[in-house]
């Protein structure tokens, strides 16, 4: 009978179950961006591609381009036959295969889908994820990546995208385009003068050609002359339309006399199908000035014009400075230009350390900040700039004097709290320290509330037999009060009681729980002093000095 109800139920749910499903009429949708993906051969793009279940109906898509050509693409294989273990149920739907935008397809029971792709042949065509599992309103996004063998012609090509299931699959086409390759090419180097001399500026010319339909922003060419230096001596950033050329002249003054080569070069691109052709080269020589000692004297002092305000551009007249002064056999003019030149080298490197030190002090690393300060400083002394020195001893000062160090990191805020951590470990030691006395000695005697400890009977005064009577001492004039608060009546009660208790014989036995005694008192009168009339607060006061003297009197 049990088993007849279970099996009873379970025939319910699955029915329920379905009929839940079937209203739910979910469908599935592919989407992409609709638009061709682009790619160079010898490269390799990617396509992202969503798969989603909705049950309240397509989603919005983006059209595919209107202006493309038709695919002209090698037909694609079959698909491979679907996994046995799939759960599609499909109903009616609509395929736009090769249209871009989204295909669709009604799915009773969404749960595994299997991803495949193809492409051309030769081509790579691989997935990110090769498997979904989806249920209900969901989605997932794969990547599909292409890579292009080199050498494929340019044009339109196919990858097929393909959701499959054991009953049937759907397919999306995805549109990529193989673009023209281009070419950057450099040509007709021309250097004016064609005989230059030296101290002559020297103009090299060069054509630079983009053949393809590509646009190339901020490209860099640069003028080289292995012969003086291993980087460019002039340079300049032009940006390239398609199909376009453009002449790209750069400039540098004469300052080596001599065979010389002049090569001009642009860094090339990612793509570029050819990079052996984005440089180009030619050999010249630069011949004796005319007049070289008195253009020597013109070139330096328009050196020293600039050199204040822009020793580098300074730098370059120098240098034509200095050979036309060796061509004229000016050995203090020579000596001239390498002081300004070797000037200007250090200052550049003073003030890369400047900014150094100020981005670690910025970071508040003083000692660092400090060590590239150090350094910059000597450089402005040897040249006797007292201004910069004074500059660098200002930061150093700042710096110093605060460090950037966050407070609860400085060196007085650590020694603080490293002082405060030791006087709490020297209280609770303290502390513990009482605890295992009192525990050695036993309970003190307690005053609050029962009687002091009565002396056995001593023989009477005046004779034998004589009951001696304990006095408990008071201060002369002043009679003990009857406080109303009995917290503070329990307290003079018992300060009473310890003073006529603590005669010298008993402090001596026992001093260590006299003085704990009394300290006790002290602290319970110092917590009731608020709730005391004036006269019990003298009162109080003059008793515990009373038994102060008496204990302190055994010390």
């Amino acid at each position: 009978m049990r088993r007849s109800v279970c099996g009873a139920a379970l025939v319910l749910i699955v029915l329920l179950s379905g009929a839940m499903v079937a209203g739910a009429d979910l469908q599935v949708y592919i989407q992409w961006s609709g638009e061709e993906a682009q790619v160079y051969a010898g490269y390799s793009t990617s396509i992202d591609v969503t798969v989603l279940t909705s049950s309240t109906g397509e989603p919005t898509t983006t059209p595919p381009p209107t202006t493309s050509p038709p695919p002209t693409t090698t037909p694609l294989p079959t698909p491979p036959e679907p996994p046995e273990e799939s759960s599609f149920v499909t109903g009616g739907g609509m395929g736009m295969a090769g249209s871009g935008g989204s295909n669709a397809f009604k799915m009773a029971n969404v749960n595994n889908i299997y991803l495949s792709v193809m492409g051309p042949p030769e081509w790579d065509v691989t997935l990110s994820e090769d498997r979904l599992i989806l249920e209900g309103n969901d989605s997932e996004t794969v990547t599909v990546d292409v890579s292009v063998p080199e050498g494929e012609a340019p044009g339109l090509y196919e990858v097929q995208f393909t959701a499959t299931s054991s009953i049937g699959d759907r397919s999306v086409t995805l549109p990529v385009r193989v673009l023209e390759p281009y070419d950057v090419i450099l040509s007709n180097l021309v250097i004016t003068p064609e005989e230059p001399a030296l101290g002559d500026t020297v103009n090299v010319s060069v054509d630079v050609t983009v053949d393809g339909d590509v646009n190339l922003p901020d490209k860099i060419i640069g003028l080289y002359i292995p012969e003086i230096a291993q980087g460019n001596l002039a340079s300049t950033t032009l940006s390239f339309e398609p199909n376009s050329t453009q002449t790209v002249t750069l400039s540098w003054g004469a300052s080596r006399l001599g065979d010389l080569t002049a090569k001009m070069y642009l860094n090339p691109h990612q793509y570029d199908s050819n990079i052996d052709n984005n440089s180009i080269q030619t050999a010249f020589s630069v011949s004796e000035a005319e007049d070289p000692c008195t253009l020597a004297e013109e070139t330096f002092e328009a050196a020293m014009e600039i050199y204040e305000e822009d020793c580098e551009e300074a730098r370059s007249q120098l240098e034509i400075a200095r050979a036309l002064y060796e061509q004229c056999g000016d050995e203090e003019g020579v000596a001239q230009c390498d002081f300004y030149m070797e000037k200007c080298d250090k200052y550049g490197l003073a003030e890369e350390l400047v900014e150094q030190g100020d981005a670690f002090a910025d970071q508040g690393d003083c000692e660092s900040a400090i060590s590239k300060w150090q350094d910059a400083r000597e450089i402005y002394a040897s040249y006797d700039d007292d201004a910069m020195v004074q500059m660098i001893d200002d930061r150093i000062e700042s710096c110093e004097e605060d460090d950037g160090t966050p407070w609860y990191m400085q060196t007085w805020f650590l020694g603080l709290l490293l002082l405060l951590l030791l006087l709490a470990i020297l209280i609770i030691l303290l502390a513990r320290r009482r605890e295992e006395e009192e525990e050695e000695e036993g309970p003190p005697p307690e005053f609050y509330g029962e009687a002091a400890p009565v002396p056995p009977p001593g023989p009477p005064e005046g004779g034998e037999g004589a009951q001696r009577t304990l006095v408990t001492p008071v201060a002369p004039g002043r009679t003990a009060p009857t406080p109303s608060d009995p917290d503070v009546a329990k307290l003079v009660d018992g300060l009473d009681k310890a003073v006529a208790h603590y005669e010298p014989e008993t402090i001596r036995k026992d001093l260590k729980g006299a003085v704990s005694n009394y300290s006790k008192i002290v602290d319970r009168r110092n917590t009731l002093a608020a709730r005391m009339d004036k006269e019990t607060l003298d009162y109080v006061d003059e008793q515990i000095r009373l038994l102060e003297d008496k204990i302190f009197n055994e010390l």
